[in-house]
């Protein structure tokens, strides 16, 4: 066997085995079961008790660009996809990155950039979809674990203990769904760190936005 088949070979079970941890369960007291999703059928997007202030805008946001339910999609424990909300991090463009997991251990990144007036009306200014290849996807499985992403707390607060806000500051949203569970995380202009390592990587690397696209630690 030549090196290069030999790293090739090497890469895709890396990779298909840390996928596999992402789509079987395993115990872990930290990670909850998905809530249930609203009865009457229309998608919700956060659990219930969410409440960070932006949650609302958020849910209609994504509704209107027609993004799936991460939280809905949650309760199949073979789905594992990851999605970056990032409002204020390029003004005045919202957007949104979305990782979703395909049998053949590649991966879907979508990439939607829209902007929403006074009124609330969403215009979509650009979307694009590309395949990610398996060097990629074990650069970025290896940053959520560094990340800690899964026992993150979903919400960051100041020393009052109220959860932090700064109109000045970009709005994060970082939400994951594998093992049949769901985590989001909320942040604020956060300062660089494992987590915006792995958003980082994730627009640049991923979804291979120019790095004046990129969001940026504060």
């Amino acid at each position: 066997m030549s090196r290069r088949t030999y790293k090739l070979s090497y890469l895709a079970t890396t990779v298909a085995i840390l996928a596999m941890t992402h789509s079987v369960a395993r115990s872990n007291p930290q990670q909850k079961p998905a809530q249930t999703v609203a009865p009457e059928g229309r998608r919700t997007y956060f659990p219930k008790g969410t409440t960070n202030r932006f949650a609302d805008f958020y849910s209609g946001y994504l509704a209107s660009i027609d993004e799936p339910s991460l939280l809905a999609a949650s309760q199949d424990p073979t789905t594992v996809a990851y999605r970056l909300v990032c409002m204020y991090c390029q003004r005045p463009d919202i957007l949104v990155i979305r990782l979703s997991l395909k049998p053949e251990w590649n991966a879907a990144i979508t990439t939607t950039t829209a902007t929403s007036d006074i009124h609330g009306k969403v215009t979509v200014k650009d979307r694009t979809e590309r395949t990610t290849s398996v060097r990629e996807l074990d650069g970025f499985f290896r940053l959520v674990e560094k990340a800690a992403f899964w026992s993150m707390p979903s919400s960051q607060e100041d020393n009052s203990g109220l959860p932090k806000y700064d109109a000045a500051l970009s709005q994060w949203v970082f939400e994951g769904a594998r093992n049949g569970t769901y985590h989001v995380v909320f942040r604020e202009g956060p300062e660089q760190s494992p987590f915006t390592d792995m958003v980082r990587f994730l627009a640049k690397d991923l979804a291979k936005l120019d790095d004046a696209t990129v969001p940026h630690a504060n």
